[in-house]
């Protein structure tokens, strides 16, 4: 075996290294063409406790890698673009599974993650096309961007209590995921979370939950049913925009805002409740949602963006609150044979009759007798 020394690197076998300050040695290249590779827990006298970024990087002939446990810390995109490697053992005191480790290892089915992970950085598996198992130990405490982005053979992914952060498009573009359980104390649901996750039926967003991001569930065309939490206060732009299977939307009181194509093309979309907490909705936020057939618009409504119900051809009456102050553009386009009822003298009825839009005048505005969600429960 050739091992040779050149200052503070030395090579050994396959083996390029460096010795570090503290007596151990950081792999920093792998020259070689075996399969199955069995990482040496000790090279030139001194133990391993580092593998260097790029150190595997286009190894194309490794299938299985096993790293020993002294390993503490490994580089960033360090198995990038080993397109044959299947599966990986990371080694059991591992605390962040670094940025890009695996990026675009699209045969690696199988990641057996430590117990001692707390955290998976950004772009971890990153268009690891035949993942279909990833275990999250109970100690994660954060999941970065894109970590399983792209990842189309994920069928479920169950979030362990202990993540309090997942970045944006964590999950996005897993076109196979069909069920998730999140975490029980996340407050946010970041951009793109689930974006494009075309097989997803069915989401429990957790009560802690407060904002949910732009295009969180767009285009997920298979999603049914969707339970909102009590404490959410805003729901981001495009976030359900293109779920056309979605039917159901019963939104609690404490949300404030509904921004622009929200719900923008959920065709299927038979029943939603509105709480009257909510004074802001904004361009297009429910555009296109062509199956609603009634609708109680909220109390304290303040802003009914450009498009907001543009095409909402299914709704025949609508009572527009009295403390609308804004009403933008075209907000009910394309509404068919829809009826507008406003309170005489009010900004609404001057609307009306500016865009010459049906609609009959009341003289003072009724309470709001449509449906309202009963209070959550709280087991």
């Amino acid at each position: 075996m050739f091992f040779g020394i050149f200052g503070n690197g030395f090579t050994e076998g396959n083996f390029r290294a460096r010795r570090l300050k503290d007596g151990t040695a950081e792999i920093t290249e792998y020259t070689g063409e075996e399969a199955n590779l069995r990482i040496p827990a000790v090279l030139g006298g001194l133990p391993v406790t580092r593998i260097a970024k790029f150190a595997f990087q286009r190894c194309s002939s490794l299938r299985h890698a096993l790293i020993p446990d002294g390993v503490r810390e490994i580089g960033r995109r360090a198995f990038g673009l080993c397109e044959s490697l299947t599966r990986v053992s990371l080694p059991s005191g591992l605390e962040t599974v670094p940025e890009e480790l695996f990026f675009g290892c699209s045969a690696l089915t199988s990641a057996d993650l430590p117990a001692s992970v707390k955290e998976i950085g950004r772009s971890a598996f990153f268009e690891c096309v035949s993942l279909g198992r990833a275990d999250r130990p109970e100690g994660l405490g954060r999941i970065g961007g894109e970590a399983f982005s792209g990842c189309r053979a994920l069928r479920e992914t169950g979030i362990p209590d202990s993540v309090r952060e997942i970045g944006p498009q964590a999950f996005s573009g897993c076109t196979a995921l069909e069920r998730v359980r999140l975490p029980a104390g996340i407050k946010e649901l970041k951009d793109d979370l689930f974006n494009r996750c075309g097989h997803l039926e069915r989401v429990d967003i957790p009560q802690a939950v407060e904002d949910l991001g732009r295009r969180v569930f767009a285009g997920c065309v298979c999603l049914r049913e969707v339970r909102f939490p009590a404490g959410l206060r805003r729901i981001g732009r495009d976030c359900f925009s293109g779920c056309t299977g979605l039917t159901r939307a019963v939104l609690w009181d404490g949300l404030i805002q509904v921004n622009s194509r929200a719900f923008a093309g959920c065709s299927a979309l038979t029943e939603l409740i509105l709480p009257d907490s909510l004074d802001f909705i904004d361009d297009e936020a429910f555009a296109g949602c062509k199956a609603l057939r009634e609708l109680t618009l909220p109390r304290h409504l303040k802003f009914i963006g450009d498009g907001a119900f543009r095409g909402c051809s299914g709704l025949t009456r609508l009572a527009i609150p009295a403390g609308v102050d804004q009403i933008h553009g075209e907000a009910f386009a394309d509404c068919g044979d829809l009826i507008l009822s406003v309170v005489s003298g009010s900004l609404a009825e001057q609307y009306c009759v500016e865009n010459r839009l049906p609609h009959d005048s009341r003289a003072e505005d009724e309470k709001n007798s449509g449906k309202r969600p009963l209070p959550p429960c709280n087991p």
